[in-house]
């Protein structure tokens, strides 16, 4: 690391989620990774704020069943290698998909690829033997369920490399900026399904909000800008089937938002919340009730690192959406949303904390240049290997 990180700070972060994806041609992690390489001279670290790995969804023979995901280690380790290997320091966040069990919500079974398939019955065995050694007619299977397969391996990784930190939470203070990186799963509807992971992984994360707090009281009076960031959007658009939805996974995050942090800070500083888990880039201005105040927060959300993307958002439809609760009763806790860019393209944020406010650029990626356009090469070429052997 003696030359991957310089002895000046230059006051500058990137910043992106829901990236590794090497599942097919609708990935653009590669265009991303290449992007990052001639962007990251004049910055000190990244950011990386969850899904972390996203398992493959095939459908089964039979039409009527549902899609089962498999975890293809393999995969999982390239897209982790690629990014260790630009050699800034990374602070690494956890999404919903990091803490996803081998069992999902509606009982499919992931199936992990064939290379690893011995490695994890191996694990499950051992778990086994150390958590129940009463229980010895256990079946191995069960075991493997039981497992956190995508944290397992992600840790694996992330721990043998000194420049990347992979946890719940962390603070830095730069400047007159504090920013606070924080899990967001834990304030979501589906927290209990991910006691499992949170318990073999982050038995602390019980401690998250008294971190939060403690770090706010520690740095009151010299606090400017305060950048929380977190997987989960506090709201966003999301536009699926033609249909319109305000996104609303982390109710509970908003009462730590307006009870705790607003109540010590109140509008003295500004407040700024990164994010991903959309997979758009979306910039936008959210006002939260407080009492007989608002607490205005802007947020960009950047799922925007390497999966496939989601629909494009049309901003004047959106916006003139004079109740938004009359589309989406998600919305009912939010005072007003008002969307500022949506972009549909892969890419990242790039921070600047050298003036008083920050500075916030989003950096697209046009991946008509990657892999994509090298795909339709190859198929062209085919068919005329193919067309000229019918002459002969």
């Amino acid at each position: 690391m003696s030359n991957q990180q310089s002895l000046e700070s230059k006051n500058k972060f990137i910043h992106f989620g829901c990236w590794n994806n090497l599942n097919n041609d609708k990935s653009c992690l590669n265009e991303v990774i290449n992007t990052l390489e001639k962007n990251i001279v004049d910055v000190d670290f990244i950011i990386v704020a969850g899904d972390n790995y996203y398992p493959e969804k095939k459908k089964e023979k039979d039409k009527a069943s549902k899609k089962k995901k498999y975890i293809y280690v393999e995969r999982l380790k390239e897209g982790l290698t690629k990014l260790a290997n630009i050699g800034k320091y990374i602070y690494m966040i956890l999404g919903n998909h990091d803490l996803e069990t081998n069992l999902d919500n509606n009982g499919n079974l992931y199936v992990v690829n064939e290379e690893s398939k011995e490695e994890a019955k191996e694990e499950a065995k051992e778990e086994a033997k150390e958590e129940a050694k009463e229980a010895k007619e256990v079946k191995e299977v069960q075991e493997q369920v039981k497992s956190c397969r995508i944290l397992t391996e992600e840790k694996k990784i992330t721990n043998s490399q000194d420049h990347i930190k992979y946890e719940f939470f962390f603070s830095k203070m730069i400047n007159n900026t504090l920013i606070l990186m924080i899990d967001t799963s834990f304030y979501s509807l589906d927290a209990q399904n991910f006691s499992t992971c949170y318990e073999k992984f982050f038995p602390n994360i019980l401690n998250q909000n008294k971190l939060i707090l403690e770090n706010i009281k520690e740095h009151n009076g010299n606090i400017k800008n305060l950048i929380l960031i977190g997987h989960h959007p506090i709201t966003g658009i999301k536009k699926k089937n033609e249909k319109y939805e305000y996104l609303n996974d982390i109710p509970s995050f908003k009462s730590l938002l307006i009870r705790y942090i607003f109540d010590i800070l109140q509008n003295t500083v500004n407040y700024y919340y990164l994010c991903a888990d959309l997979h758009l880039y979306q910039e936008g201005k959210i006002t939260l009730k407080a009492g007989d105040k608002t607490m205005d927060i802007h947020q960009h959300i950047v799922g925007t690192g390497g999966t496939e993307l989601d629909d494009e958002v049309d901003i004047k439809k959106v916006n003139s959406i004079e109740n938004p609760v009359e589309i989406s009763k998600k919305a009912e806790d939010i005072e007003y949303y008002k969307l500022i860019k949506s972009i549909k393209k892969c890419g990242f944020l790039k921070c600047d904390l050298n003036s008083e406010l920050p500075n916030f650029l989003f950096i697209e990626i046009d991946t008509n240049d990657g892999k994509g356009k090298k795909t339709k090469r190859k198929k062209r070429k085919k068919r005329k290997k193919k067309v000229k052997s019918k002459k002969n």
